[in-house]
C-alpha cells in the first residue's frame, strides 16, 4: 500500500535587488579610516562620500563602501575598505617619480661629470660652462676606451687596465702587469721581469754558427757549433756527433731541424737511427735535457755532398714543456729571452739574469754580469769579489782569472782551451806524456791524479833528428879504448924546445924547407927536438865515472 503525503508553503514576503552603488571618500592619509554611512536611503549620496572616483591624489587615501537597494526599498550598506587598486596606482607614481628624480639627478651628474667624443667616454668633474671632452682634458680624469680604462692626469695616463695593468706613466717609470708576469720599467727599459712561462707551451732552441753570430747579440756561448768544423770533420771521417742540451726538459719527441743558407733552407731530422741524419737522446730517452744529432756518411762517403755544410747557419729544435718556469731578468743590460740573429728567432731562458748595467759612455752593456740556468748552474760575468769562503757542495764553478789574497781550495780546476773545450788544470800543464821532476818522492798520482811511470838513474835529452822521443840508451860510466897520439904527419914532425931555452924572435933556418923557426938560445940547435910517431904515449883502457857535477831528482812520466 502506497503512502502519500502533502504540503503547502506560503511565502509572507519576497525581496529582491535593484541596485548596488559603490561610493567614494577621499581624505588625508593621516586621518583615521571613516566609519560606515547609516541611514542611507534608496538613490542618496551619503554625506562625504561621491558616486565618481576622484583623481589620485598621493598624499591622500581613497576609501569605498557599496550600497545595495532591494525591492522593497530598504538598503543595506557594506563595511569601508580602502581601495587597493588606488594603493597600488600611488605606489607605482611613488617609484615613477622616484625614479624620475634619479634620472633628473643623473642626468644633471653626467652632464657634470660625464663627456665623450671618438676617443671614448671620459668621468671628470666638468662643472664649468665650458665642458672639457677626452680629447681637451686638463684635468684628472678616467677614460673609458675600446681597449682599455685609463686613469689620466690631462691627457697624460698615469695608469691603464686592459690586457694587461700599467702603474705609472708609459715615457718614465711605470709597473705593467700582463698575463705571463710584471715588469718595473723606465720607458722601454726593463730594470726587473718576471715571466712565467705557460705549462705545454711550444719553445724552440736554436743553437748558430759561431762564424755568424752578430756582435753583441747576446747569445748564450752554450749554444753555438762550427760550420766549418763540421765541414772538415765529414771530409775527413764522413762521422759527425754534436750534443744539444735543452733549455728545459721537453715532452715528447722534439722536432730538429737543419737550417741551411744558399738554397736548402731548412730539412727536418728524423729521429731513425737508419737514417744518415738522425738525432737521438744523449741519454737514451728522446724526452729529456739533452739530444745527440748524428750525421754519419761512413756506409755513403759521397752522401756528405747532399748538402754544402758550410752553409749550414742554424740548428733549431722545437719541443713542449711540462711545467710552469719562471724567469728573472734583473736590468736592461741583462740579455732578452728572445732576440733576433741574423735573421733568426733565438731564445735565451735562463731562471735568473742579472746585467751590467751601463757603460762609462752611459749605454747599456747587452750582457750578464750574473746569470743561473735552470740547471742551477751560476755564471759570473764580470769580476766577483768575496770578503768570506767560497763553498762549492759537489757543483761545478766556471770562471776566468782568479786573484785572491788567501788560499784557493779547489778539487778539480777547470780552464777553457784555445778550441773551447774544458779540460782540468793539471791535464793542461800535465798532460799524458808529461815530465814531472822533484826532490819529493811522493807519486805524483797522489797529488794531480792519473797514472805515473818513475824514470830512474837516466838523464833527459831533448828529441830531434838524431834521438827520436821516447828513445834510451847511454851508459852511466864512461869508457876510454886504448890508443897512442902520433906527432907529426903527411911528412912534417914537430921541432920543439926545452922549457926556458926557447925564443919567440924569429931565428935562422934550422932545417928542412926555407922557413923560419924559434932561434935556439946561444944558437945552439941542442934545446931543440924532433917528434915523430914513434915518440908516441900509449893510453891504456880507462872504465870510471865522467859526468859533470849533478843534483839527482825524482822524475815520472805521466802514462795515463
Amino acid at each position: 500500500m502506497a503512502v502519500k503525503g502533502s504540503a503547502t508553503v506560503t511565502l509572507s514576503q519576497y525581496r529582491d535587488t535593484e541596485s548596488v552603488t559603490r561610493y567614494y571618500k577621499l581624505q588625508s592619509s593621516s586621518l583615521a579610516a571613516p566609519d560606515k554611512p547609516a541611514n542611507v536611503k534608496p538613490n542618496e549620496t551619503p554625506a562625504g562620500w561621491s558616486k565618481s572616483e576622484p583623481a589620485c591624489d598621493i598624499t591622500k587615501t581613497l576609501y569605498t563602501c557599496d550600497v545595495t537597494v532591494f525591492s522593497d526599498k530598504t538598503t543595506h550598506v557594506s563595511d569601508v575598505s580602502k581601495s587597493t587598486s588606488y594603493e597600488a596606482a600611488k605606489e607605482a607614481w611613488n617609484k615613477a617619480q622616484t625614479a624620475q628624480n634619479t634620472a633628473t639627478e643623473a642626468a644633471k651628474t653626467a652632464d657634470n661629470y660625464i663627456s665623450a667624443d671618438s676617443t671614448g667616454i671620459m668621468v671628470s668633474e666638468n662643472k664649468g660652462a665650458t665642458k672639457e671632452t677626452p680629447s681637451n682634458a686638463t684635468k684628472n680624469n678616467v677614460l673609458i676606451t675600446e681597449k682599455d680604462v685609463q686613469i689620466r692626469n690631462g691627457q697624460k695616463v698615469v695608469a691603464s687596465y686592459g690586457d694587461s695593468i700599467r702603474l705609472g706613466e708609459a715615457v718614465s717609470q711605470h709597473i705593467s702587469v700582463d698575463n705571463s708576469g710584471l715588469a718595473i720599467q723606465d720607458g722601454d727599459k726593463k730594470q726587473f721581469e718576471v715571466r712565467t712561462l705557460t705549462d705545454g707551451r711550444i719553445f724552440t732552441d736554436v743553437w748558430l754558427d759561431e762564424g755568424r753570430i752578430s756582435p753583441d747579440s747576446g747569445i748564450d756561448t752554450s749554444k753555438v757549433f762550427s760550420a766549418a768544423e763540421i765541414d772538415s770533420v765529414l771530409d775527413s771521417t764522413y762521422y759527425y756527433e754534436e750534443i744539444l742540451n735543452l733549455t728545459f726538459p721537453s715532452r715528447g719527441v722534439p722536432k730538429v731541424t737543419l737550417i741551411f743558407g744558399g738554397g736548402n733552407s731548412g730539412y727536418n731530422v728524423p729521429a731513425d737511427p737508419s737514417s744518415a741524419i738522425y738525432f737521438t737522446a744523449a741519454d737514451q730517452d728522446i724526452a729529456g735535457e739533452a739530444l745527440k744529432l748524428v750525421i754519419d756518411y761512413r756506409d755513403n762517403p759521397s752522401g756528405i755532398y747532399i748538402f754544402n755544410w758550410m752553409n749550414l747557419i742554424a740548428i733549431k729544435v722545437e719541443y713542449s714543456i711540462y711545467f710552469t718556469p719562471t724567469t728573472v731578468r734583473i736590468g736592461d743590460g741583462a740579455t732578452k729571452d728572445t732576440f733576433i740573429n741574423d735573421g733568426t728567432s733565438v731564445n735565451s731562458f735562463k731562471a735568473l739574469k742579472v746585467g751590467k748595467g751601463m757603460n762609462r759612455e752611459g749605454n747599456w752593456q747587452n750582457d750578464n754580469a750574473f746569470d743561473v740556468d735552470f740547471n742551477g748552474n751560476t755564471y759570473v760575468g764580470g769580476e766577483l769579489a768575496v770578503n768570506q769562503d767560497i763553498l762549492n757542495q759537489g757543483g761545478q764553478i766556471y770562471t776566468g782569472a782568479i786573484t785572491t789574497e788567501n788560499d784557493v781550495y779547489a778539487r778539480n780546476v777547470y780552464s777553457e782551451r784555445p778550441d773551447g773545450t774544458m779540460l782540468s788544470v793539471v791535464d793542461l800543464i800535465y798532460p799524458v806524456g808529461s815530465i814531472y821532476m822533484s826532490v819529493n818522492s811522493a807519486d805524483p798520482g797522489t797529488l794531480f791524479g792519473g797514472t805515473w811511470q818513475q824514470i830512474k838513474d837516466r838523464f833527459l835529452l831533448s828529441a830531434g833528428d838524431t834521438y827520436a822521443a821516447g828513445n834510451t840508451g847511454g851508459s852511466a860510466k864512461a869508457t876510454l879504448p886504448s890508443h897512442t897520439h902520433t906527432f907529426g904527419s903527411n911528412g912534417y914532425d914537430l921541432w920543439v924546445a926545452k922549457r926556458e931555452k926557447g925564443s919567440t924572435e924569429p931565428g935562422n933556418q934550422i932545417s928542412g924547407d926555407a922557413k923560419y923557426y924559434a932561434a935556439a938560445t946561444g944558437g945552439s940547435t941542442a934545446n931543440y927536438k924532433w917528434l915523430s910517431s914513434v915518440d908516441s904515449k900509449g893510453v891504456s883502457d880507462v872504465s870510471q865515472a865522467n859526468m859533470p857535477p849533478y843534483l839527482a831528482v825524482y822524475v815520472w812520466k805521466r802514462i795515463n
